[in-house]
């Protein structure tokens, strides 16, 4: 039994809306989400997944994304990315508990749905916000 990422969703990027620092002049606010899925296929395998987005070298003490290069003087300010799961719910990278599993079929490709967006943590300052995380698939 294997479950493994549909081919074209392992490196995945997501665009999000470019928006006016008004939107984010203040902490916990939040702007431009834009939906994506991570689609995966289990072969032998009927059952719950979840994606698990790991802790890296951007995620913060918040469980949201920093901007990749903060110091490069194109990068946005006072912004980080949120993950939340299809629900809406906001994702805590590294926090298992915070992320929703999704049933799947034998031999059936499914989406795991996603949103991602911007979430201030003071007023915005205008710029780039380029981040990554990583993520793995868990059968349950």
């Amino acid at each position: 039994m294997t479950c493994t990422v549909v081919e074209g969703n392992e490196n995945k990027t997501v665009h999000l809306p470019t928006i006016s620092t008004s939107s984010l002049a203040n902490a916990g606010e939040t702007a431009g989400a834009t939906g994506f899925d991570i689609s995966v296929l289990c072969d032998g395998y009927a059952g719950n997944v979840l994606a698990y987005f790991e802790n890296g070298p951007t995620t913060n003490e918040n469980g949201n994304l920093d901007v990749e290069d903060p110091s490069d003087g194109q990068s946005a300010s006072g912004v980080q990315v949120q993950l939340l799961n299809g629900d809406g719910s906001p994702i805590k990278v590294g926090d298992i508990s915070t992320m929703k599993t999704v049933s799947v079929e034998a031999s059936t490709p499914t989406p795991i749905p996603f949103f991602a967006r911007y979430y201030a943590t003071g007023k915005s300052g205008a710029g780039k916000v380029r981040t990554y995380v990583t993520f793995v698939i868990q059968m349950l």
